[in-house]
């Protein structure tokens, strides 16, 4: 195969050209097999910044712990939250706070809260919940209002989509009358997006003049899926949102407010694709949900920023550093894709000498536990000779990673193929190109 640099044409001769990137995939079989290879295009001017789909639901408990330098590392987009003990804490890390009203109710595992019966049921009371918290929330910045937390799951609403929407208006009814046009109220939140139910909530908007600032629903299943669904289904809804007939709705955003499912939660590639997905989707925000950890207990509620660090602790965890490097590419991204579903992939550009990629190997629907070997190919004309450096964010489960070291770091041509070291997959390679 030939590989093939594309001229930068006027960007100069410090420009960053486009970068063909070949992923060649050598997996140990009984019978060992040829694998096709796989390109990952780098374009060769950035982007710019690009706004953080990287979330968090219940993460960053009060009072400080984990470490308030572990969460602005992360530069989350928004944080949901439950009470407004996590505010200040999310103010100060640059994130939107999103309040969960629901929590104030309660659900039926909790016989609501102790009130024996669902909102719908007793709406002037749940309307005197909705106004009390909008009162505490008046004067609050980059905040927003999440009426109900997975409206079509019984584990959190029983009722009917017409008896949701009641409840929703009502909540919607409140903040407005309390908060004014500028609130940003949203939902349903669904449990498993659902089309038809957004149609339906959007059109029962429309007909009883309320809005929806923010169309949301998470996408954290089990088991795992395909990425690209994610994808999918933010673009549908989008376009839901756009017709005609919808518009006086108000939607301003798309938001998928829970995503990465039980079972990938400590694989830093499934995390990276996820977040892939969000941006190629056009997704407007996006949370990480929170799972029970190995032994048990919940990590929404045990100051492990949804189990990103260790509990309480100071320490993070591998996938931790999945969404440090993350944050870390906003400011100068670069367009980037592979053409395979099995590899997601984000480069960036720190500075005019310097290129990084994350490259992620993750498992997809029938993508078996097998090994990877990745190599680079194509050129960054940054020179005749470039440093390469690779780290490995590892499948480490809850073993504390202080650190990444290179696990290989060499000089290269960049007109040729770069060698890089096995990548198991699920791991993430963070690999840095820098001309010397």
């Amino acid at each position: 195969m030939r590989i093939e640099a594309m001229r930068p044409g006027q960007h100069g001769v410090m420009a960053l050209c486009a970068i063909l990137v070949c992923l060649a995939v050598a997996w140990a079989l009984a019978a060992p097999r040829t694998v096709p290879l796989v390109t990952i295009t780098v374009a060769p001017a950035p982007r710019g910044p690009v706004p953080s789909r990287a979330g968090l639901l219940l993460g960053p408990c009060p009072p400080g712990r984990p470490p308030q330098a572990l969460l602005l590392s992360l530069r989350p987009g928004m944080i949901r939250v439950r009470d407004w003990q996590l505010y200040d804490r999310t103010r100060a890390a640059g994130a939107s706070t999103e309040f969960v009203l629901s929590e104030l109710w309660g659900y039926p595992q909790n016989n609501y809260g102790g009130r024996g019966v669902p909102p719908y049921d007793d709406l002037d009371r749940w309307g005197g919940i909705v106004r009390g918290a909008a009162r505490a929330g008046a004067g609050r910045t980059m905040l927003r209002w999440d009426v109900w937390n997975e409206s079509n799951w019984p584990k959190f609403f029983v009722g009917s989509q017409q008896q949701f929407f009641a409840v929703y208006l009502r909540a919607y009814t409140v903040l407005r009358q309390e908060l004014g046009p500028g609130a940003i109220i949203g939902g349903p939140s669904l449990a498993i997006f659902d089309l038809g139910f957004l149609r339906n909530f959007l059109a029962f908007c429309v007909a009883h003049g309320c809005q929806v600032n923010f169309l949301s629903w998470h996408e954290a299943t089990e088991p795992p899926g395909d990425p690209a669904i994610i994808s999918a289904h933010a673009r549908a809804a989008r376009a839901l949102a756009a017709q005609p007939a919808f518009r006086a709705a108000g939607v301003r955003q798309i938001e998928i407010n829970e995503t990465v499912g039980p079972h990938d939660q400590y694989f830093p590639a499934s995390a990276l694709a996820d977040l892939v997905a969000l941006e190629q989707g056009g997704a407007d925000l996006g949370a990480r949900a929170c799972w029970t950890d190995m032994a048990g207990r919940s990590n929404c509620f045990n100051n492990s920023l949804d189990g990103l660090v260790q509990p309480g602790g100071e320490h993070p965890l591998a996938v931790w550093w999945l969404y440090k490097y993350y944050a870390d590419s906003l400011a100068s991204r670069l367009a980037a894709g592979a053409d395979t579903p099995r590899v997601a992939v984000i480069a960036s550009r720190p500075d005019a000498h310097t290129m990084q990629l994350l490259i992620g190997y993750y498992r997809g629907i029938d993508n078996p536990e097998r090994k990877a070997m990745i190599v680079l190919a194509g050129g960054a004309r940054l020179g005749s000779r470039v440093r390469v450096v690779v780290r490995t964010i590892p499948v480490a489960y809850e073993a504390p990673v202080d650190a990444l070291p290179a696990v290989a770091e060499y000089m290269a041509d960049p007109a040729r193929p770069i060698a890089i070291p096995d990548l198991h997959v699920n791991e993430v390679a963070v690999v840095t190109v820098t001309a010397p």
